[in-house]
């Protein structure tokens, strides 16, 4: 797998395709070529009107007279030079970058409007970006990565994954039912998605039109489509940003009109298709399932009501430690063999303590004060916590259109633990087991 295009190109696409999305769904936000133009410095200059188009760009950019209606106009750049981890089989770049947008002083309110819900709608989140064989760039939507949804949406936009040209129809319902079957729902009035073709490897748009789906071209009559380019494989990577927040700096003239500088930067890591990153984990649900209890050495099991908590964990190390029994024999020449004869997996889940979540604040009143729910009226075991009480989880990992569920039931162990930040916010460490049935 080899790059094509620069590093810091995968964070100027993000950036520039995810304000003309949200532009095409709401106009107040800026967005589109008309209103936004990202620069990132450099160029793929192939041919002489790529270089004469690159000095018209920059003089553009420093004149502020490109276009007529044009708002924000900016640069993204590197601090540094991004790494490449040391590694032969799989791709990976942290980087640092730095975006930053002359505005017209009287659109700085409407500007920092838009940077500020771009910045809700990226971070927190991984994208999925594929590079074409000409450099050009496309960020796909992914199944699930959405925290405005309860449970596993596929929508418009989003990466299906392969069909078949034979029968476009037939793939695309299998691969629907196949997604089904996983838990996935369909957003109401799904409509279009992003595709690859199984025998050629090129990305498609597949649209539904009168009940029917099907493969379209850009006609320029699919206005809200981003479409990818026309018959060029291509290569799948995935990125996840993080954001500083935004600056906005004293106003200057330009060409008798007052302009300001609104800057944001942030990091990000670009890994190829099958590296994991932990925003892979696009949800997970927790549910308090069953209570256990021992009455004369009988264990029972007590069936919860609770309804399904969608929860975003900041850190969620894991660990499997195996219990072994060694046998040492003389005629092994005195070497150990190890035998398992248990194993012991731990998830440890880290959240912010938002108690607007009913089941996050029962576990700040149970880890901070020790209040546990014994069934009783105003204690009941759905709004509390007890310390036998056993949860039904799902982490659903999804990207390129491949959706991963993975369900188990767990139990808290150890210490909960419930910390400041640097930055005051307060979080709680849960050490989970998983527990047989």
């Amino acid at each position: 797998m080899d790059l094509i295009g620069f590093p810091l190109d995968f964070v100027r696409q993000v950036i520039s395709q995810t304000l003309d999305e949200e532009h095409i769904k709401n106009p107040k936000y800026f967005g589109g070529s008309e209103q936004v133009y990202l620069l990132p410095f450099y160029e793929e200059l192939v041919k002489e009107e790529n270089v004469d188009r690159y000095v018209e760009t920059l003089r553009d950019l420093i004149d502020q007279q490109n276009r007529t209606g044009l708002i924000m106009c900016g640069t993204v750049l590197a601090d540094e030079n991004p790494t490449i981890t040391n590694l032969a089989q799989d791709f990976i770049i942290p980087m640092s970058f730095t975006c930053s947008f002359r505005v017209p002083l009287k659109d700085r309110n409407e500007a920092v409007k838009t940077i500020n819900h771009l910045i809700e709608k990226l971070k927190g989140r991984k994208q999925d970006i594929a590079e074409f064989e000409d450099g050009q760039l496309l960020k796909v939507g992914t199944i699930g990565n959405s925290y405005e949804d309860n449970g596993i949406v596929i929508k418009d936009g989003d990466y299906l994954g392969e069909y078949s040209s034979y029968n476009i129809q037939l793939s695309v319902e299998n691969r629907l039912t196949a997604l089904a079957s996983l838990g996935v729902t369909q957003q109401t009035g799904l409509s279009w998605v992003y595709a690859s073709d199984i025998s050629t490897g090129k990305m498609s748009v597949l649209v539904k039109e009168d009940g029917a789906w099907k493969l379209v071209q850009d006609d320029k009559t699919y206005t809200g489509i981003i479409f990818p380019p026309s018959d060029k494989t291509f290569e799948k990577y995935k990125i996840s940003m993080s954001f500083d927040s935004v600056r906005v700096d004293t106003p200057k003239d330009l060409n008798s009109e007052k302009y300001c500088e609104v800057s944001f930067g942030g990091s990000a890591t670009i890994v190829n298709c099958d590296v994991a990153l932990g925003n892979d984990l696009v949800k997970l649900a927790v549910k308090r399932d069953y209570l256990v209890s021992v009455v004369n050495n009988t264990e029972t099991h007590s069936t919860i009501s609770d309804s399904t908590h969608w929860l975003e964990p900041l850190e969620l190390p894991s660990g499997n430690n195996a219990d072994t029994q060694m046998n040492q024999l003389i005629a092994n020449k005195f070497l150990s063999i190890p035998h398992t004869d248990g194993i012991s997996v731990s998830n440890q889940y880290t959240f912010m303590l938002d108690k607007g979540e009913s089941l996050i604040k029962a576990w700040f009143l149970y880890g901070r004060y020790g209040k546990v729910a014994d069934g009783t009226t105003g204690h009941e075991y759905e709004n509390g916590i007890s310390p036998n009480m056993v949860y039904a989880i799902t982490e659903w990992w999804s990207y390129w259109g491949n959706v991963e569920p993975t369900s188990f039931h767990s139990k808290l162990v150890g210490s909960v633990d419930i910390e400041n930040t640097e930055s005051d916010a307060l979080t709680i460490k849960l050490p989970m087991q998983v527990v047989g049935a």
